[in-house]
């Protein structure tokens, strides 16, 4: 039975709606363009596997094992993500996050909290100047919450335009440090490789 205010409210369906409810196709697709992506995902997992002593990073963010999740409503749309290295605890976070989100893209980024902030912040606040070369592909969080992963200038500013605006030490406040690079959605195929070079840069960041 339905109760509420949807009881309240006659069923109306615009037509392109309609046209919706009747494709079967669409879904189909999207559940075989899911299960490609999630294979991409373990293929980078596997490059950053194989690849993780040249990284440099603190030998614990590798002993969790690597976490593949989906969702179906990050702002309205579905989303892919894998956490590897990673590790989230309560006075410690240390991860890197693969992501794709439907319409948007793929993003690769490192997300510090805690007493990793708190070891890594001197060193890569003195060191973003490294990344200066290719300064448009990085990007910056500003956002109050660690949890939002779109790039409108409310969560995400651009390094170089950061660094004109010279507020990078304002970022030392913050009590987390998010740094990401994005990958447009047609050249899905580089993601393993555009992967680990994206955390090989940012490992540079934390010597």
């Amino acid at each position: 039975m339905f109760t509420g205010s949807s009881m309240n409210h006659p069923l109306s369906l615009e037509e392109q709606e309609l046209s919706y409810l009747q494709d079967t196709e669409f879904l189909r697709a999207k559940l075989n363009i899911q299960d490609s992506l999630r294979a991409l995902l373990e293929k980078t997992q596997q490059q950053l596997s194989q690849q993780k002593q040249t990284l440099a990073l603190p030998a614990a963010v590798w002993e969790v094992p690597p976490k593949i999740s989906r969702g179906e409503n990050y702002e309205g749309l579905p989303y892919l993500v894998l956490d590897y290295p990673r590790i989230f605890q309560q006075e410690a976070i240390f991860a890197y996050r693969c992501m794709f989100w439907w319409g948007h893209g793929f993003s690769c980024t490192l997300h510090l909290g805690g007493r990793y902030w708190q070891e890594y912040q001197q060193a890569i606040l003195q060191h973003l100047s490294r990344l200066s070369d290719d300064a448009d592909q990085w990007w910056l969080c500003v956002n109050k919450s660690p949890w939002e992963y779109h790039y409108r200038p409310n969560n995400y500013i651009n390094l170089r335009e950061l660094q004109q605006k010279e507020i990078l030490q304002p970022l030392a406040q913050n009590s987390f440090f998010k740094i990401s690079r994005r990958l447009p959605i047609r050249r899905y195929q580089e993601l393993p490789q555009f992967s680990l070079e994206s955390l090989q840069r940012i490992a540079e960041l934390l010597k």
